[in-house]
């Protein structure tokens, strides 16, 4: 190990990664990708623009309990994730922030599958997959560290790339450290949640939006499919992340999470 990546170790966070299984043995409940939502019966399906939300996952939070080491997530309960995929917003217009949402059902809601609106086109009704965890540690990417010199960051950047040259193409993961496509997230975030567009550049920036922006998390990132049970492209095989700020994940405030789409 480089001396760089020994001095950047103490930073490294602990991620859940998840795998997609489209054959696994699916019950109310689990932890899943697509198929029909597990809801309670006051559930109400969102819709944006006219059009529904697709239901793109769900945790089982009794589930990822054991792999969050970091004891981040509630440890019961069913986490909930949907986004409009015929718009496909990318996150940076406050005007779009309808276009995903993010539900907890608390444990003692009795859950069924809902039944997708009959508006909603066969083509984002996702086909179903079981979903499995494991716990690994990751080494912050080169734009979330900023305990290096400039020196040591050219360091680390070549370091960190031979490091994770041989991680998995798609990579969905909980928390930890994103690995971003385009650029630095939590930023995005933070000026999207004062009201500010940044399709088109950021404004001047101010030294309390760098720091507010340190507060934002990633929450959920989830990679495009090109498989034969499914393909589902985040713009050009890129990714959706939701981030939250870290006190709205501690308060279970999910409502708060913003989502963002990168893409090569």
């Amino acid at each position: 190990m480089s001396s760089i990546l020994d001095k950047v170790k103490a930073y490294m966070k602990n991620s859940v990664d998840l795998d997609f299984d489209f054959s696994g043995s699916i019950f109310c409940g689990c932890s899943k990708f697509g198929g029909k939502p597990d809801v309670p019966d006051d559930f109400i399906w969102e819709s944006y623009n006219g059009k529904p939300l697709s239901f793109i996952a769900q945790i089982n939070l009794a589930e990822a309990a054991q792999f969050d080491k970091d004891s981040l997530l509630p440890k019961e309960g069913l986490l909930s994730f949907f986004y409009e995929l015929e718009s496909m917003e990318w996150g940076y217009d406050p005007q779009t922030s309808n276009c995903a949402k993010i539900y907890w059902f608390s444990p003692d809601k009795k859950l069924s599958p809902a039944e997708f609106p009959e508006v909603l086109d066969d083509e984002f009704r996702l086909p179903e997959a079981k979903i499995t965890m494991n716990s690994c540690m990751y080494y912050p990417d080169p734009l979330d560290e900023d305990f290096l010199t400039e020196e040591e960051s050219d360091e680390y950047s070549d370091a960190y790339d031979d490091v994770y040259d041989e991680l998995p193409e798609k990579l969905s993961k909980l928390l930890g450290y994103p690995n971003y496509i385009q650029g630095y997230i939590p930023l995005e975030c933070e000026l999207v949640s004062r009201g500010i567009y940044t399709g088109q550049g950021y404004p001047e920036l101010t030294q309390n939006m760098k720091e507010a922006a340190k507060e934002w998390v990633l929450l959920f990132q989830l990679d495009s499919f090109d498989c034969s049970e499914c393909t589902l492209m985040f713009g050009d095989d890129g990714r959706i992340y939701w981030f939250i700020r870290k006190e709205d994940l501690a308060a279970g405030n999910f409502d708060k999470a913003q989502l963002i789409l990168q893409c090569y």
